[in-house]
Formats: C-alpha cells, structure tokens, sequence
C-alpha cells in the first residue's frame, strides 16, 4: 500500500455520515448511515457512551449491538477513573438492561410498540447494583421489513475500518457470527435477523477471500475488494488567502474491472475554498489506476477567512447481489442460491439449486452419474433488485465432483434444494453488463422436503417416512438411511446378507422419486442400482408399529429428469 508523508493526517472518513434521528441536544444522538448501522450516542462528564445498532429494527427482532465507553481526562489516573464509572453505566429498554462494561447488547425488541413506532434507550447510572439517576436516551425508530432472504448476501466491495453489511437470514445474536477478510478477522458491530455489520479491517487491501461464519461453521464463502483511503494536507489551519494541497490516495484497486464511486467533502464552507467544490461526487475507472493499484488525486485549499478546517472521503460500495443465476455454454439454465468459493486457492464452487431450472442443466448432472468427469463451461451472474448483471463469476471446463441431497420427512413441508459442487479449471470474475438477463424460465414446480416415494425391486414396502440426506461422489459407493414402519419385507429382504440364513444374491434395483405438489407427478427420480443392505435397526414399538431404520449401500445411481 502507498504511504503518505505528511505533516498532517485528515480524518480518512467518519464511520457515520448521515444522521436518521436525533434526540433532544444533550440527552443523546441517533445518527444513522443509510446502509445497516445507526450509532446511539450519550455525552456524559466521565466520558462518551457509543452504542452500535442495526438500523433496520422491527417490532419482536431480536438483536445486539456492541457498546464503547471512552472516558474523558487529560493523564491515565482520570481516564482510568472515568472508564470504571462509565463501566457501571447501564443501558436499558424495556425491561432488558446491559452493563456499559459489558462491551455488547443483546435484546428482543417489544412486539407492541404503541402508535409511536419507537422504543426508547436509555442510559443509567449504577447504583449500589441497581439502575439509577437518568443519564440521556434516544428513541429507536421501527420499521416495516420484508422477511430475511436465506441466501447470504456478501459484499464485493468495502472501505477499510467502515461498515461491512452482509444480508441473509440471521439470529440477531452477533456472538453467533464472524466474518473473515482473508488473514484478519472483522470486528462485529451489530446483528438483526436481516443483516450482520462489521468494521473492515484495515490491514487487509485489495482482493481478498471472504468468509461468513455462524455456529462456527462455514456458511458462505467469496471475495471482496477491501479499498483503502487516505487524505493528507501540509496545512489544516490556514489563513486568509494562504493555501495548501489535499492529496487523497485511495489504494487496493489491482486489476479493477468496474467503476467505484468515491465521495469527498471538505469543510467548513465560510473557512476555506476547495478546487471543484466542497461536495464532490467522482468516480474511480480502471484506466484511472497506476501500475501500483492506487488512484491518485491532489486539490488546491484556499482560505476564505483564518482557521482550521478538514475532510472526509468515503468508497460508495455498491448493493450486493439480489439473486444468482446458472448459465451454461452461453444458455441462461435459471435461479440459484447460496453461492460459495470460486476465489483464489479455493477454486471449486458450491450452490444450490431446486427443480426449476432448464433441461440441459439436469442432463448435465445426469451424464457425470453415469460417465463421471463431464466438463461444461458457464458463468454465475449477480443479479441485483432491477434484474440486471451486476457482477460475474466464469468458471471454464468444469466438472461435477458431488451433489449432495436434502433429508427427506413426510411432516417437512420446507421447499427442497440439492447442493453441487463443481471443480473448474480456472475461475475469472468481471463486471456485469448492468442489463437485465433473460431467458430464464418462471418457477413452476415446487419441490418439498415431504413430498417423495421410495419403491425397492419389488418389496411390498409401506410408505418411507423419512431419507436422511446423503450425497453422491465420484467414484464412491452411495449410502442411502431410510426410516419406515414396515418391518416384515425389509427383515426378510436383510435375511439375503447377514447371518446363518444368507442366500445371497438378494441386491435390486430401487427408485427414489420427488413429487411435485400433485402426488401424482414426479419432478425428477434418483434410480439406485444393484442396492444391498448394509444394517437393519429396529426401534422400540410406538403404538402397534415399530420405526425400523435401513442403510442402503449403492454401486451406481442415475438421474432422472
């Protein structure tokens, strides 16, 4: 990264820019940034209380935010003094409280919010363990929100030590999540059911893998452009008719193939004159950039009057994805969703993807079940609220490795998603074309977690309650766990593999066939061929049946659409 030698350092940009709500003077501030975080703000004489929140808050949310207390004082003594008090501090709504000291808040907000759409922080002093005298409060605005999509909505681009948001579908605890930008892990600032807020880490620039996390597990997976910003003046304190030169440097672009908006403001106005304005809207393209990835700008300050002034620059990162959409050899195959890898060292790419999408994408799946390495070629483009390309992932000849299928239960009415991973020879991202992709077919079909059959050779087998979900390999057998109620054909048939009785030679042939809505019509059948049984187990009895539980090992499968 290019560093600047200055004899002053500007404010690089505020972490908030626009304020959404504001208190009365002196009891507290709400300011929010428009993106997904808003910051509560309570001046005391010990020292500031700052409380980050997700701006996007609804009535019976549950959500958390993380607390700072600085204290006030000119020698470490006071300081030190003033952050035990400010410790003590408790935040309260409702009747939910959290110890300043604490460093997060979590809480669900009140389902009645009255006419007022508000529900009211307020800052306490601690007294003896209890809450006492009022320090400030502010009002927290509610909203109507539309429900959390499942798929995770990653960032591509962010601003060093800015908010990052990432959209899904959440639990409102940010303990619960983390989210890694290459080697350094970013710090979580707030968390609702619709997004999770971090600060980018600022020693991270340029492109880096991004990975989300929750419970500790992977959960998505992709790449960012984490742009760094720096200002620098010789002079922040001018006088009238003197100037200087406002440099700003804004590095991590290497190999850029979109624009980024950059936005630079300078104040006080009365203060000083600024070549090009005081507000100035421009835009970063990539023949902007120098050999080293940085992109370079200097401005004439001129004082209109004597006294100090200051700037800010802030990177407008675009929305991220709406929506994904599978192409192969050129021909669009339809929606799919929760798209991961596909980045440096971590090539292969994993999504999921439902019954609805064009033949030739299911043929694809069929041929690798049967001749294994089938390669295609394609892109998985991000399409953003207006239906337009926004951003693209190329893959070029790859082949299927695994697909993995849902659990299967008769009582599971969720919709259904099988999970491929494909192995691509060389992954390339670029920018969309920002037109509207077509040739997508509408969802007709709708596949359920309860709607299914099992039928084995000819076993007079009662309905299959349950398929635990299993996953086809390369090269592997496949492991199929069923639960029915039927015991007497599924004993007898495992009599033909265990124990003194064996007859062998008792392997068959069997269909797992997904059913549409109408029982009636199968969207797609898995056909296992030459299947054994590998174990039997049988529960204790329920009423006048008993659950049994079957392991079924597989040489080959074949897909059928």
């Amino acid at each position: 990264m290019k560093r600047i030698s200055a004899a002053a350092v500007l404010l690089i940009s505020t972490l908030l820019t626009a304020p959404a709500h504001t208190a009365d003077e002196g009891k507290g501030r709400l300011e929010g940034d428009g993106k997904g975080l808003q910051t509560a703000t309570f001046d005391t004489i010990s020292g500031t209380v700052t409380v980050h929140l997700p701006e996007e808050m609804a009535a019976g949310d549950t959500i958390s935010g993380t607390i700072v207390a600085e204290p006030a004082g000119n020698t470490d003594r006071k300081r030190d003094k003033n952050l035990g008090t400010l410790s003590g501090y408790v935040l309260e709504v409702e009747d939910r409280r959290e110890e300043v000291g604490d460093g997060r808040i979590t809480m669900t907000l009140p389902r009645a919010a009255g006419s007022t759409d508000v529900v009211t922080l307020v800052l306490r002093e601690s007294r003896k363990g209890k809450p006492g005298r009022e320090v400030g409060r502010v009002d927290l605005p509610l909203h109507d929100v539309t429900e959390a999509t499942e798929d995770f909505r990653l960032p591509h681009v962010a601003q060093t030590g800015h908010p990052l948001v990432v959209h899904g579908r959440f639990d409102g605890d940010l303990a619960t999540t983390g989210l890694r930008v290459g080697e350094a892990d970013a710090l979580p600032l707030a968390e609702s059911p619709r997004a999770a807020i971090f600060r980018s880490p600022a020693e991270i620039v340029g492109k880096a893998p991004l990975t989300l996390s929750e419970q500790g597990e992977t959960v998505a997976e992709g790449e960012i452009r984490n742009v760094a910003v720096n200002l620098s003046a010789p002079n922040l304190d001018l006088k009238k008719g003197e100037s200087t030169t406002l440099s700003a440097v804004v590095s991590g672009l290497e190999d850029l193939e979109e624009e980024i908006p950059l936005t630079l403001r300078v104040w006080p106005a009365a203060v000083v004159n600024v070549e090009g304005g005081h507000s100035q809207d421009l835009v970063i393209r990539p023949e902007d950039v120098d050999a080293t990835g940085s992109y370079d700008l200097s401005l004439r300050v001129t004082g209109r009057t004597t006294g100090g002034w200051t700037a800010e620059a802030t990177v407008e990162t675009p929305a991220p994805a709406e929506h994904f959409v599978l192409v192969l050899e050129g021909d669009p195959m339809g929606r799919v969703r929760k798209v991961s890898g596909g980045t440096p060292g971590n090539e292969r790419i994993r999504f999921e993807a439902d019954l609805d999408l064009k033949r030739p994408f299911y043929d694809w799946i069929q041929s690798s079940f049967e001749k294994g390495h089938v390669r295609k070629s394609g892109e998985i483009v991000a399409v953003d609220r207006a239906g337009a390309e926004r951003d693209v992932r190329e893959f070029h000849q790859a082949f299927i490795d695994s697909v993995a299928f849902p659990g299967l239960d008769s009582a599971d009415k969720s919709p259904a998603y099988m999970t491929l991973t494909i192995d691509p020879e060389r992954v390339r991202h670029k920018k969309g074309s920002g037109k509207k992709i077509g040739g997508v077919l509408p969802a007709t079909k709708k596949w359920l977690c309860s709607n299914f059959r099992v039928e084995i050779g000819d076993l007079p087998v009662a309905p299959v309650s349950k398929i635990d979900s299993f996953t086809w390999e390369r090269g592997l057998d496949q492991k199929l766990t069923i639960s029915t109620s039927d015991l007497g054909s599924w004993e007898g048939w495992h009599r033909a593999f265990v124990g003194p009785q064996r007859a062998g030679g008792g392997a068959l042939d069997g269909r797992l066939v997904f059913l549409g809505p109408d029982p009636g019509k199968e969207l797609a059948t898995i056909e296992f061929h030459d299947a054994s049984m590998a174990s039997l187990e049988v529960g204790a009895p329920a009423g006048d049946t008993r659950r049994i539980t079957v392991e079924l090992v597989n040489s080959r499968l074949s897909w059928v659409h």
